[in-house]
């Protein structure tokens, strides 16, 4: 009986010294991955064309309660939103585009984008774009252009340029 108690205890301390060393916990690691990107430019969209309304005969404009602001889309991670004056739509659609045949006396535009706070118009107010801007933010166009007589009856096509220009981030 002895021994079979020496056998046994040998060989659990024989087991207790064998298997420690393989029972250790081994370190373990993975990697956990980031994805970002910084846009090399700004990026805009015209979202809805906007509707042109003549109250007084004289001019048409955007800013009436029966028309409309074109809306764009813009995404620019800090920059300037700029806008020059409306023109005559060259590419215009309509048999006769009326604004091709007169030379208005005022020709005005303006921008405003959502949850920044002012504007840029066509006499060259710039609108700034926080470098904190990671989303698209919707514009809202606006334009009036005024005639010294009477404007003739047809349709007229007009378009507005906006433009947005990146920060030039620093080396």
């Amino acid at each position: 009986m002895l021994r079979r108690v020496l056998f046994v205890s040998t060989l659990i301390l024989a087991s207790t010294i064998g298997f420690a060393g393989s029972a250790k916990a081994e370190p373990v690691s993975d990697e956990a991955i980031f994805n970002g990107e910084i846009l090399a430019s700004c990026s805009i969209q015209a979202t809805a064309e906007g509707v042109l309304e003549s109250e007084d005969g004289l001019s048409l404009t955007s800013e009436t309660d029966a028309a409309n602001a074109a809306t764009v889309a813009i995404t620019c991670p800090g920059g300037e939103v700029s806008v020059v004056a409306p023109v005559a739509n060259a590419a215009s659609t309509l048999t006769d585009n009326k604004a091709e045949d007169i030379t208005p006396t005022v020709s005005e535009a303006t921008v405003a984008l959502d949850s920044i706070t002012g504007e840029a118009d066509s006499s060259g107010a710039k609108l700034q774009i926080p470098d904190t801007t990671t989303t698209a933010v919707t514009g809202k166009v606006n334009m009036t252009v005024t005639n010294a007589t009477p404007l003739p009856a047809g349709e007229y096509s007009y378009a507005v340029t906006v433009t947005v220009t990146p920060e030039v981030a620093p080396l």
